[in-house]
This record gives C-alpha cells, sequence and structure tokens, in this order.
C-alpha cells in the first residue's frame, strides 16, 4: 500500500486561512495624500419659529472637501512621529439655506484655513501625545486623524473581532478652537465603545491589504449654554489598510445622530470619505 503525504495547507483546504499581524510603522521620510470628501444631511423639528427657527423644520444639506498629507518624520522605540496638513476645506450648500450662513459664519470666525498637526503614534495606532489646529491632542485614545482605528498586538484571521473606544471630548478638545468657533461653542463628551472586524486579506500588486469594518453605537452629551442634552450616535466605518506599514489606503465612514436641543429634535447623518491621490 502506497501512503501519500499531502501539504498541510491543501489537507485543511478551505478552512486554512492567512493571517496578519498590523502594526503602524510606516517608512520614514514617506509621504501619504488624500481627498477627502462628505456631506451632512440635517433635520430639524419643533423649537422657536421667526427669528433663529426660520428654515428648521426642513432639511439643511451641505458638503465639504478638502486635502490631507501625512508625513512620517521620525520613528524611535516604535513609536512614528506624523506631521499632518489638512488644506483650506470647501463648503457647499444651497442658496439660502440655514447651513449656508451658519458655516460660513463658523469658518470666517474660525479662519478658514488648513490646519497642521503633529502626533506620536505607537504600532498599535495609540496617540501618545500631539497636537492639532493649536489645541492638544488626546493621549493614550485614538485620534481624529487617524480615523479612530487601532490595531491588536495579536494575528488576525478573517472574521476575527477586537475592541477599542472612542473618547468624543478628548478628541474635539485636540482639534482646538477652530473646531469649537466652527460649532458655535458647544462642547461634546461621551466614551464609545468601537468594535473592528477583518473583514478580507486581498494581494494587489505584491502589496497586502487588511479590509477591516468597524461599528458603534452609544450615546454622547451635548453642552449648550451650560445645559446637557444625550443624543443617541451610530457610526459604521470600512478601512483598506498596508497590511506591511499599518497606513491606511482608504477609507469611509456613515455616521447618524438624533436627539433634542432645546426642545429642537434633530436628526444627523453625516458620509465621510478618504481617497488617495
Amino acid at each position: 500500500m502506497t501512503v501519500v503525504l499531502l501539504p498541510v495547507s491543501i489537507l485543511l483546504g478551505a478552512h486554512y486561512q492567512a493571517a496578519v499581524t498590523l502594526k503602524f510603522k510606516p517608512p520614514v521620510g514617506a509621504t501619504y495624500r488624500y481627498a477627502m470628501t462628505g456631506d451632512m444631511n440635517m433635520v430639524m423639528s419643533g423649537g422657536p419659529k421667526g427669528a433663529g427657527g426660520a428654515g428648521l423644520g426642513g432639511p439643511m444639506k451641505m458638503g465639504f472637501s478638502s486635502d490631507i498629507s501625512m508625513k512620517v518624520l521620525d520613528r524611535k522605540n516604535g513609536i512614528s512621529t506624523i506631521e499632518s496638513k489638512t488644506g483650506a476645506p470647501k463648503f457647499t450648500a444651497p442658496e439660502g439655506s440655514p447651513f449656508a450662513a451658519m458655516m460660513k459664519q463658523g469658518m470666517d470666525k474660525a479662519g478658514n484655513k488648513g490646519q497642521t498637526g503633529r502626533a506620536e503614534v505607537d504600532e498599535q495606532f495609540h496617540l501618545r501625545s500631539g497636537s492639532f489646529g493649536g489645541g492638544k491632542a488626546m493621549g493614550g485614545d485614538n485620534s481624529q486623524m487617524f480615523q479612530y482605528l487601532y490595531y491588536p498586538s495579536h494575528p488576525l484571521h478573517v472574521g476575527d473581532t477586537w475592541q477599542s473606544k472612542l473618547d468624543l471630548g478628548k478628541m474635539m478638545a485636540g482639534m482646538g478652537g477652530a473646531a469649537g468657533s466652527a460649532m458655535g461653542g458647544m462642547k461634546i463628551r461621551g466614551v464609545f465603545p468601537l468594535q473592528f472586524k477583518l473583514t478580507g486579506i486581498d494581494h494587489v500588486g505584491g502589496t497586502t491589504i487588511a479590509r477591516i469594518a468597524l461599528s458603534a453605537d452609544g450615546t454622547m452629551t451635548v453642552n449648550v449654554s451650560g445645559t446637557d442634552m444625550p443624543m443617541k450616535m451610530k457610526i459604521e466605518g470600512h478601512y483598506q489598510v498596508d497590511a506591511g506599514s499599518g497606513m491606511t489606503r482608504a477609507c469611509d465612514f456613515s455616521s447618524s445622530t438624533n436627539g433634542n436641543i432645546m426642545g429642537i429634535k434633530t436628526l444627523q447623518k453625516t458620509n465621510y470619505k478618504l481617497t488617495p491621490k
């Protein structure tokens, strides 16, 4: 009787899956450029009418876009120093809509200019220190500069899940005074649990691409003129990550927020996309 020994990979067949261990370690000197585009739709109902309440019963729409570049300045002991530059944002809104006037006023007050930031990021995508737009960025959590992403230290197979968190209060503080001016001085706080899932591993032109899905569902508190108002928020996102460097190649997000602000029922939906240039 002849015994044929088959390779393990053949014996495992469809059950065999490659694993990736994701680490943020982009090459020093590399620059990554992206185009950011998005849109926001808001519907408000109730509240005062007349001055200050005109048009709140109808939908308010806005589009936005900006260029973003990230340059890797240095890396020591597994921590990368990243310089991020965001171009002057461009906003579009239907003529005569409430958003057209609100955003122009907010951005004029903020200077309507781009922002430069610097961050120190470890291999798991945790922001150790940094600044953005003149304000301190959060430490020990994820940053708006890095799309809320976090890498576990263990190998991942397709279908694996892991968790992190997003501190909205620290994120807004890290965005500096421009964000507060554009938002009319509102303050936001809340800690969101983030759920990640590795949905696929692709090989494109010699590069291994990890596909990651994000979901989050929680409650944040918006403070306006000293009054706290809870709002529910959901986020869904998708990433394409270069598994070799840990750098995001592209990502997209959608979020929905609903609540009651000073007697005004608010539903806001936002879409956001980052694509390489």
